[in-house]
């Protein structure tokens, strides 16, 4: 996936009305998936628009 693609889709996941987001070890430890999280924080309304999912693994 070219970068300017990438940087669209993680415009688009930011703006989402609902989102759901699988939590895993993998997943914290991930300087993108930080990224893409914390600009979903940054938008607004996080508690109404996220649903984790947490894998123990």
């Amino acid at each position: 996936m070219q970068l300017g693609m990438i940087k669209e889709f993680m415009q688009r996941i930011e703006k989402g009305k609902c989102l759901i987001v699988v939590i895993s070890d993998r997943y914290l430890k991930s300087p993108n998936c930080m990224y893409e999280l914390v600009q979903i924080v940054n938008n607004g309304e996080f508690d109404n628009r996220i649903f984790p999912i947490v894998l123990h693994l």
